[in-house]
């Protein structure tokens, strides 16, 4: 391989859609960007400087590419399932990891000791059920892995008819075959950001998780994130305090740390902990409203370079992430409006989830996996926000492989 001569170097796991943005913040700040992925078509390999086709699993083989190559430092992107791989890289090569403790990991990425770490610090969280006592009177509750994301394995139970098959179903998508019986919630959703350097967390701020119902079995979606929440104040005084003393518990040195939860009857009800960045990519609007990204600080760590203090207070706009579902992106063949959507003033990035005309596996109903769009702006107030949406809408338009319009499913403030 061709290296530009003193340029740091940072190999990336994982070379999904979303990776093709964590590639372009490398970039940004002058690393040079290797992606490794056994998928030789992997979308960010098309962007990166140097393409791989090592799995992340044959750990062997990613050591003598990073010994090979004088790698300076290794970064995984938006998936749990990826961090245990992320460490072991990282301890064997003996480079920056900022997953430390086994207790990061598994509260990380298993929701059993989630809830045990929330309730050892009195931070609300869902009810639990256990499989052998459940009665009609719990119905309808929300089935889940306990170890995966994405809502991959999810699947909502109303009554006890289905029960037996949603709980088989988790299971064959947990490692550890172990499933979570939750209360059901309809509420307002939240997720909140926090920044660890070197031990300072700091509060980056937090956003409503507007959320939609599009399959009757399966958890709502997001389609819009909105920030600051309207609830900010409220999230303050009540949870702020105990999340930062959880954080320093858990000994989170480095990086990024958010929470997602919901709102209920003035209550903060926290079901989700990630030591990552998010699909959501809220650090391309944080770059807007105070100045700081977290992926290129994360990026910056991952070499060896000193991160970046917040010290600036943030500018007095909205932040907005619409984003766009498909029941099935291999149907489309042809996006328009694209152009027209990305020219307007407000809007600081468009993330593309799919590759038209892609062929490939379908996307499972009820997850992640079927954004195919986000869409980040910016806005000085509701009105203007809703603007913005209502010409997405209007504008962006999916063809299929007879000039047939593909219905997408969105926000309409």
């Amino acid at each position: 391989m061709n290296h530009n001569a003193g340029t740091e170097r940072i190999l990336l796991l994982g070379g999904n859609h979303l990776m093709v943005s964590l590639v372009e913040e490398c970039q940004a700040i002058g690393l040079e960007v290797y992606v490794t992925d056994n998928l030789k078509d992997a979308p960010a390999k098309k962007t990166c400087d140097h393409a791989c086709n090592i799995s992340i699993r044959d750990i062997d083989a990613i050591i003598d590419l990073i010994q090979e190559n004088n790698i300076n430092g290794v970064l995984c992107g938006f998936t749990d399932s990826v961090l245990p791989y992320y460490q072991q890289i990282c301890q064997r090569a003996g480079l920056p990891c900022y997953i430390t403790t086994a207790q990061q990991m598994a509260v990380t990425t298993n929701k059993l000791d989630l809830k045990k770490i929330l309730k050892s610090h009195s931070v609300p969280c869902l009810e639990s059920y256990n499989e052998n006592h459940l009665s009609t009177e719990h119905f309808p509750v929300i089935i889940k892995p306990t170890d995966n994301s994405g809502g991959r394995g999810i699947q909502i139970c109303s009554t006890e008819i289905n029960f037996q098959h949603a709980l088989e179903n988790a299971r064959k998508y947990s490692q550890s075959g172990q499933v979570l019986i939750e209360e059901k919630l309809d509420a307002a959703e939240a997720t909140v950001f926090y920044f660890v350097s070197e031990g300072e967390i700091n509060y980056l701020g937090i956003g409503d998780r507007v959320t939609r119902q599009i399959y009757e079995d399966n958890i709502q979606l997001p389609i819009l994130y909105r920030f600051p929440s309207n609830h900010q104040e409220s999230y303050i005084s009540q949870l702020d305090n105990k999340i930062r003393t959880l954080i320093t518990s858990l000994e989170m040195h480095d990086g990024l740390v958010y929470l997602q939860m919901f709102y209920h009857q003035n209550t903060f009800i926290v079901y989700e902990l990630a030591y990552r960045l998010t699909g959501s990519l809220e650090y391309k609007i944080f770059e807007r409203t105070l100045g700081f990204n977290s992926a290129r600080e994360l990026a910056a760590f991952a070499v060896g370079r000193p991160m970046k203090r917040i010290d600036s207070m943030p500018i007095a706009i909205n932040g907005y992430n619409l984003t766009i579902l498909c029941d099935d992106s291999r149907d489309i063949v042809n996006v328009l409006g694209l152009d027209e959507i990305n020219a307007h003033s407000g809007v600081i990035y468009i993330h593309q989830n799919f590759t038209p005309g892609e062929g490939g596996k379908a996307a499972e109903k009820g997850t992640l996996a079927q954004v195919i769009y986000r869409i980040l702006f910016l806005a000085q107030n509701e009105c203007e926000a809703r603007d913005i949406i209502t010409m997405v809408n209007k504008t962006l338009r999916l063809q299929g492989k007879s000039g047939n319009v593909i219905p997408y499913y969105t926000a309409s403030l």
